[in-house]
């Protein structure tokens, strides 16, 4: 899955009630975020980040009512 513009920082896998500064719609990007770390957990998804430093996804999994990173997937460059 790409994240896009749905994940601004790393602290959001653990933490996706924060908002980055840049949401107009904070409300609908929480809720965006959580249904799609919950597919993403659900179904063993990679998250393909679009503004974290480096190569690579990662595999998100459940963490009581929240998230965690499940593995980091890097990519070496081509």
């Amino acid at each position: 899955m790409f994240a896009g513009d749905l994940l601004h920082g790393a602290i959001q896998i653990h933490e996706p009630h924060l908002n980055s500064c840049f949401e107009e719609d904070e409300e609908g990007a929480r809720a965006s975020r959580a249904r799609m770390f919950a597919y993403a957990a659900d179904h063993r998804a990679l998250v393909f980040p679009a503004h974290l430093p480096g190569q690579g996804a990662f595999e998100i999994r459940r963490e009581g009512s929240g998230f965690g990173l499940a593995r980091w997937a890097p990519f070496s460059r081509t």
